[in-house]
């Protein structure tokens, strides 16, 4: 009987440390993956800038349209691994939402944003910043 519950009992923490590894390696690989778009949205707004976007937008447009993105990179790889939580992502976005690039941004690119979303905590960070950029747009009482 003692031998079988240690057993069990070691199953179950090596169980534990499996799953525990998981998680970090997901949060690894999403951090490494937000450095590598971190990264080619410099090297888009250092070189291709001009290429960016539509051909009515200015280079300015241009330049603040490859910016909101990089931000908003940052702040969903910070959401995804746990370094935001609900609270704070929506102090974020209510204060990233005060900027009209940001604003129009995401008018222009938040319904692709959201069909690329894989996983829940994706959804929920888009509703969250769907629900700011509303609240953006609502007049105040």
């Amino acid at each position: 009987m003692r031998t079988s519950t240690a057993l069990l009992l070691a199953a179950g923490v090596y169980a534990v440390g499996l799953v525990r590894r998981e998680v970090h390696e997901r949060r690894r690989q999403e951090l490494g993956m937000a450095d590598m778009h971190q990264r080619l949205c410099a090297d888009t707004a250092a070189r291709y800038a001009g290429e960016y976007g539509t051909d009515e937008q200015s280079e300015l447009e241009k330049a603040l349209s490859i910016h909101a993105n990089r931000t908003l990179s940052l702040v969903g790889a910070k959401y995804r691994v746990g370094q935001l939580s609900d609270k704070a992502l929506r102090l974020v976005a209510r204060s990233m939402m005060t900027k009209p690039s940001m604003r129009l941004y995401w008018a222009e690119h938040s319904a692709g944003r959201d069909e690329e979303s894989q996983t829940r905590v994706d959804r929920r960070f888009h509703a969250i910043m769907d629900a700011e950029y509303d609240d953006a747009h609502t007049p105040s009482k």
